[in-house]
């Protein structure tokens, strides 16, 4: 969900999918003022993402999906280090399994996506 508030040239938004930001993207465009001269995005996650077929997904521990996995992350360039060697996995995995990922949704139920080379 996206929250704009209408006092300020602000929004609040969770970690979004690729098609949310842009819905955001157009919903800042629509302000009062107009169209803004640029967009400011800012995230301060602080774990690992991949995209598959445009929805997030985020790294969990086994013993405790329902918990961040357990990795401090101080500065977005190390953040964004450990997103490359995250999808490197993730493409090997593919690879490996024949174009299919086995992921869990946010209520921990099982399902296998297929993905094409080059869709992570």
């Amino acid at each position: 969900g996206f929250l704009k508030a209408p006092q300020f040239s602000a929004g609040l938004v969770g970690q979004s999918s690729i098609e949310g930001c842009k819905h955001v993207i157009e919903a800042m465009q629509q302000g009062q003022g107009g169209v803004p001269e640029a967009v400011v995005w800012v995230s301060i996650r602080s774990e690992m993402v991949v995209y598959l077929q445009g929805e997030p997904y985020v790294l969990r521990a086994l013993a405790h999906p329902d918990e961040p996995f357990d990795r401090h992350v101080d500065d977005g360039e190390e953040l964004a280090d450990l997103e490359d060697e995250l999808k490197a996995e993730v493409e090997e995995e593919i690879r490996r399994q024949r174009g299919r990922l086995l992921v869990h949704d946010s209520s921990f139920q099982a399902r296998w996506l297929s993905l094409e080379d080059g869709s992570v």
